[in-house]
């Protein structure tokens, strides 16, 4: 037996070899022949031998990677390596945060099947409700009156049988309220459909089985690991792509709310079926009902004052809010009163055996139990509790309590715990300090421990663009506070109309509040520019299709709040990028549990000017996406000046200013002149 086992070993030692040869080759020969686009980068071919030895040894991997790097294919030629000399090595799972990222990955893959002679099979695979459902659209069609409609439905029925997918990412637009009627909702509507033959995502669901990659989000990711989906279980190899979000995936897929409906329905269930009766019972339930309702009401008091005080009364809808933090603490009266009368009916179902012998009344039961450890431990409050527990804001003067699990070690090893390579990559994983720490607290790394494999703390790679030549960072010191809202709004409408004139459009406007948006944009839009201006959620339009028109349009602005990370505009269209507040993270329930636990000065450090700056590096990062790519960023916000040495470590860029006439100076010699050269 021994024999055996050194002749294994030694027979990976040379699979391996043979792996991490193929690499170097396949780099070095991509290079000479300048094909796919680029030429040699001894970065990119550090990064990928990193990577091909995490493999070798299924370790854990944290790596950063600027943009320049050729962070996509760094790892996937280590990954062909892999399917072609390891030959256990027969599916590996990519996830990312962005349908941009995956497509893009759909084409580097086929593109390298075509250059080193490979035929490896790669699919999307995200959650259903992205699918059309033919059956509905079927029945749609049979059943509206609306002439339109008809004709919509027939042009997206012979799209689908042409392009072979019902993905709405791969389709023509279809408007929202077509689509909520159309859409896939749940698998088990699926089990008895009389179009199941002719189902294409049936089809493929079994594609994606079959699949050596598969492309997913972190979100859908998440859900499945936790399912243990045949996927995600047989992969050999986990890769996590813009790793910096998927902590929020990971704490997204877990949140949970306490709903007063269902708790009062609980409560009321044993009596309206019969298992208790008497007004003894009757009184305890309806002194429980009111005490939660008290509870609830107290909390919306004093949630809404949280949240008007932390938006500085500026004018937003309370609906907007999200994760405003509940103080269990604040209300230690009324929650030990819920737990005393819920705690008395709870012995006395307990006691009771009809209830105790009846599966749906013991399960009810259950829920009072678990609604007892939750109020007990909301009751902790925020530092002390298990779970984070916050406020959300519902239209008709509503709200419901959110919680979440403050560390989740059971997705953690269901992440990590495979005996699999994991390699977490992204140009944003080093917090301030120029450490990982900060990425493996947020997703519980820092609790792993294996005997068979370890985490690595990966070289952070730099970028090969010439940022100082190409690239130059402006900071406005003068703009108004926000606490004078109308002059803010003011000041900011001027130095856009100044900014996007120098650089004749070309710009993407980035802001932290939609409604500051929209009142800047009010008073931008009425100049005459003579190129368009776009904003996020204008006339309905999705943030694909706009940023599609922004790229195609050359000299069009773009205002938005929500791409601060993942769009991916080469060249002339994307010449400047404006932030126009420093991105400072929401003090919400989660953020908050996290700042507990630090001190006053260290939490604004680790937590909160971290968050910023990742956010921050992740916009700037947009403006240079290729080594011909040149423009400026400006940032609108005077604190910029205490955040230097942050900003400078978590970002490539090196020249800085705060005087206007040098970005005049700049465009006039850099980008003006390249554009004359392009025309």
């Amino acid at each position: 037996m021994a024999m055996n086992y050194v002749w294994r070993d030694d027979k990976e030692k040379l699979m391996f070899d043979k792996a991490s040869s193929f690499v170097d080759a396949a780099i070095l020969d991509i290079a000479k022949k300048r094909r796919l686009g680029f030429s040699y980068r001894k970065n990119q071919h550090m990064y990928a031998k990193d990577i091909m030895e995490a493999i070798r040894n299924k370790n854990i991997l944290l790596i950063q990677a600027e943009v320049g790097i050729g962070k996509s294919f760094g790892y996937l030629i280590p990954v062909f390596s892999s399917f072609k000399n390891v030959d256990y090595f027969e599916k590996v799972i990519i996830s990312t945060s962005t349908i941009a990222l995956q497509n893009q990955l759909l084409g580097d893959i086929e593109r390298l099947n075509k250059f080193l002679g490979m035929n490896l099979k790669a699919e999307i695979a995200k959650g259903i409700n992205n699918y059309v459902c033919i059956k509905n659209m079927e029945e749609l069609a049979n059943s509206t009156s609306d002439n339109k409609t008809k004709e919509l439905l027939r042009s997206l029925e012979k799209e689908i049988y042409e392009k072979n997918t019902t993905d709405k990412a791969f389709l023509n637009d279809i408007p929202d309220r077509i689509w909520k009627k159309i859409q896939m909702k749940s698998r088990g509507e699926c089990s008895n459909c009389v179009y199941s033959r002719r189902c294409l995502f049936k089809h493929h669901v079994n594609e994606v089985e079959k699949a050596d990659i598969v492309i997913t989000n972190h979100s859908y990711f998440t859900s499945m690991v936790r399912k243990d989906n045949n996927f995600i279980s047989n992969a050999d190899m986990y890769i996590f792509d813009e790793a910096h979000d998927l902590e929020d995936a990971i704490r997204s897929i877990n949140e949970k709310s306490i709903q007063l409906y269902d708790i009062q329905q609980s409560i009321l269930y044993f009596e309206n079926n019969g298992y208790v009766c008497g007004k003894s019972f009757s009184d305890k339930a309806e002194k429980l009902i009111e005490s939660i309702n008290v509870l609830f009401r107290r909390i919306m008091q004093t949630s809404s004052g949280i949240y008007k005080n932390a938006n500085n009364s500026l004018i937003v809808d309370i609906t907007d809010c999200d994760k405003i933090p509940v103080y269990g603490n604040k209300f230690v009266g009324n929650i030990n009163s819920i737990l005393k009368e819920l705690g008395g009916i709870i012995k006395i179902l307990s006691n009771n055996r009809n209830v105790c012998c009846n599966k749906e009344a013991s399960s009810v039961l259950k829920y009072l139990n678990y609604y007892f450890n939750l109020f007990f431990d909301m009751k902790k409050g925020i530092a002390d509790s298990n779970n984070i527990y916050w406020a959300n804001f519902y239209k008709n003067n509503k709200i419901n309590l959110g919680y979440v699990k403050k560390e989740d070690v059971f997705t953690t090893n269901s992440i990590f715990g495979k005996n699999i390579p994991v390699l977490c990559t992204s140009a944003t994983m080093l917090d301030s300090k120029g450490s990982y720490n900060t990425f493996k607290n947020s997703v519980s790394l820092d609790k792993f421990s294996s005997k068979d494999r370890s985490v690595i703390d990966g070289r952070a790679y730099s970028s090969s663009f010439d940022y100082e030549k190409n690239s130059i960072v402006y900071y406005d010191s003068t703009v108004s506070n926000p606490n004078n809202y109308d002059q803010y709004v003011s000041d900011l409408a001027d130095r856009i109309i100044e900014l996007i004139r120098i650089t004749d459009g070309r710009s993407l406007i980035l802001f932290t509040s939609k409604a500051t948006m929209k009142s800047v944009y009010d008073i931008v839009a009425k100049e005459d520019f003579g190129f368009k201006l776009l904003m996020q959620g204008q006339y309905g339009v999705d943030n694909s299709t706009l940023c599609k028109e922004f790229e195609k349009d050359v000299h069009s602005c773009l205002f938005s709040t929500g791409l601060w990370e993942g769009i991916d505009v080469k060249g002339e269209s994307l010449s400047n990028v404006i932030i126009t507040r420093l991105p400072f993270p929401v003090v919400d329930a989660v953020t908050e549990a996290k700042a507990c636990k630090y001190s006053s000065k260290d939490a604004y450090e680790e937590v909160y000017e971290n968050a910023m700056l990742k956010k921050l590096a992740q916009a700037m990062g947009r403006l240079i996406r290729n080594k011909t790519d040149v423009g400026s960023i400006c940032i609108l916000d005077s604190r910029v000046v205490e955040h230097f040495d942050g900003i400078k470590n978590c970002t490539p860029y090196v020249r800085f200013t705060d005087n206007i006439n040098d970005i005049i100076k700049f465009f006039n010699k850099k980008v003006n002149k390249l554009v004359k050269k392009i025309v």
